[in-house]
């Protein structure tokens, strides 16, 4: 999972790429605690790794929110690089960090002795070939710093 840190461009000057310890008085908008939102603990993992916790000002049930908040000139957040992709972002901007080290692996689980119709098994061919891709470029990417 590529993460990128993502503000209003008026609101703070934060060098590019980005160190988590920049963020630390920052007002931080996060992704609600439900026990089954993941992303919110790995993200507060991350933080306490480089000895802090964020100053989480707002809790968003979703990421439209918190973009939409973001834009407001509210706060700050982190988000996965694929996320971003799907808005229209004005206004807001968006960096890499250089020394987070959250990953993220995508699986798909499904009965072994089912039967998986056409479709299904194209899903997931496709789906395996977009892993692969995406693999190669992290690996070419994390070459290049």
């Amino acid at each position: 999972m590529s993460l990128s840190c993502s503000w209003r461009t008026a609101q703070w000057h934060l060098p590019n790429p980005i160190q988590m310890e920049d963020l630390k008085d920052l007002p931080f908008l996060s992704f609600y605690r439900h026990r089954s939102c993941s992303t919110f603990r790995i993200i507060i993992d991350e933080f306490k790794s480089h000895g802090f916790e964020p100053n989480i000002i707002c809790e968003c049930i979703d990421i439209a929110m918190v973009i939409s908040l973001i834009s407001e000139g509210l706060g700050i957040t982190i988000l996965p690089k694929t996320s971003l992709d799907k808005f229209l972002i004005n206004g807001i901007k968006i960096i890499k960090f250089a020394n987070c080290n959250i990953q993220s692996k995508a699986n798909i689980v499904w009965p072994k002795d089912r039967y998986l119709a056409k479709h299904a098994m194209n899903f997931l061919q496709l789906f395996k070939e977009e892993t692969h891709i995406l693999a190669r470029e992290t690996i070419h990417q994390s070459q290049n710093v």
